[in-house]
């Protein structure tokens, strides 16, 4: 999963050099779903009532508070992706602000 959600992070920068901020948008959106299955899947195994795997003992890739904030980091990629679409596309400029600060957030 980890794995995937870089490659899916990656390919959107192909994706804006091209103009398609819509695919870029949803691989972004893909990429953080992939990180946020990874931290689902690796937190009862260091927790629990039958943990699996000491915490130290993880990559620090494969940390808890690391998979959340990429995870967060590939979200608000998908958020400026969203935004570039409405600026290229010449949306008005209040609809450009509400998009901005949902961003912002």
């Amino acid at each position: 999963l980890f794995t995937a959600a870089a490659a899916l992070g990656y390919a959107p920068s192909r994706a804006f050099r091209r103009g398609a901020q819509a695919d870029a948008f949803k691989q972004l959106q893909r990429a953080a779903g992939c990180f946020a299955a990874a931290h689902d899947m690796v937190r009862p195994a260091i927790w629990g009532l039958d943990p699996r795997w000491e915490p130290a003992s993880l990559s620090p890739d494969l940390g808890l508070e690391m998979l959340s904030a990429l995870r967060d980091l590939m979200l608000a990629q998908a958020q400026h992706a969203f935004h570039q679409k409405a600026v290229d596309e010449g949306t008005s400029p209040s609809v450009r602000a509400k998009l901005a600060e949902q961003a912002a957030l």
